[in-house]
């Protein structure tokens, strides 16, 4: 009787170990902020560097390629007049202009708009 009632205490207790790890793991994965990669904070910091947070700034030629825009007078430039700098994206005449993110890792991702502001004869 003693033996049946040392293995039922062990038991127990095994089984209150592994619940006080698995609540233990659960508050610390409740508790992780995931980081926010802003496009304008990345803007103003990469000095002309592609790929910073995983932005990058091109535009797409005729055959359908992404091409990395290149840094000039404090801009991405691209083809045909497009351009993108912190605030405005300029499309080229044959060559649109595209704002591309690559995540640092699997999962869901959130996109989020801040300003929806179209400006049709400039600002």
């Amino acid at each position: 009787m003693k033996k049946y009632i040392y293995r039922r205490i062990f038991f127990n207790l095994i089984v209150l170990s592994a619940l006080i790890q698995i609540i233990t793991i659960g508050s610390v994965f409740a508790s992780v902020t995931l980081p926010i990669y802003k496009k304008t904070d990345v803007y103003s910091s990469c000095n002309g560097k592609q790929g910073k947070d995983g932005w990058y700034f091109m535009y797409k030629d005729s055959k359908g390629a992404y091409i990395d825009m290149t840094w000039t007078d404090n801009h991405f430039k691209g083809l045909d007049g497009g351009n993108i700098n912190e605030h405005f994206i300029v499309p080229g005449y044959a060559a649109p202009a595209v704002i591309g993110w690559e995540a640092p890792y699997t999962g869901t991702v959130t996109l989020t708009a801040q300003d929806n502001t179209v400006y049709r004869d400039g600002p």
